[in-house]
């Protein structure tokens, strides 16, 4: 994996792939979460849509109300078989 490490942005690359970009923020004390980077992990773990670090105390957008939503359906369906 690599991280680079641009004027205004950070982009990381796995097996030349993009995996995720942010914007920069080089301050200190700084930690900044884009939330949608979250979206692949929670198909397997949708608990974390609630407790994870980047989407704690986030106002979530519709879209993302109705993944987690749907998540949920799945995971409860899943434990009731």
């Amino acid at each position: 994996m690599q991280v680079r490490v641009y004027a205004g942005r950070i982009v990381i690359v796995r097996e030349a792939r993009l995996v995720g970009e942010h914007e920069g923020d080089f301050g200190r004390d700084k930690t900044i979460f884009d939330p949608w980077h979250y979206i692949p992990a929670l198909e397997l773990k949708p608990g974390a849509l609630g407790n994870g670090a980047a989407l704690k105390d986030w106002d979530l957008p519709k879209a993302m109300e109705r993944v987690h939503n749907g998540l949920n359906v799945l995971r409860t369906e899943t434990v009731s078989l």
